[in-house]
């Protein structure tokens, strides 16, 4: 009859309406995801972003630390260039201060040796 056909016609509409809004919550739902996604995303590539920068940070300091290593060597070697020459003058000294010691002590035997003269001549004149 036509009042089950109306009543079949509505009952057809109102599933309609349902599965409409059942839709319009899917995608919904789809669009908060896709903002949530897209957010993460967002978050990954500043992340990115900010780990690219500390590594590029970590190059510089790593080559102006190799910078000061290699300063470092260089004053070390001056260094022990520095401490053989140093080595070397105090040798040196040593050795003068031997050869001032022997000659001092041949001066103090020679000047013995004169005032023993001396006094043996003093001794003879009397």
């Amino acid at each position: 009859t036509l009042v089950d056909k109306q009543r079949e016609l509505e009952d057809s509409e109102s599933a309609l309406l349902r599965r409409y809004g059942e839709v319009a919550k899917r995608e919904e739902d789809a669009d908060a995801a896709e903002t949530r996604l897209k957010e993460f995303e967002d978050d990954l590539n500043e992340r990115d972003a900010a780990v690219k920068q500390f590594h590029k940070e970590l190059e510089e300091q790593r080559a102006w630390i190799d910078e000061r290593v290699e300063e470092v060597a260089a004053m070390e070697n001056n260094v022990s260039i520095g401490q053989a020459e140093l080595d070397r003058r105090q040798l040196s000294i040593k050795n003068r201060e031997a050869e001032l010691d022997k000659r001092s002590d041949e001066l103090l035997a020679l000047t013995d040796s004169i005032d023993e003269q001396r006094d043996a001549i003093a001794k003879r004149r009397r």
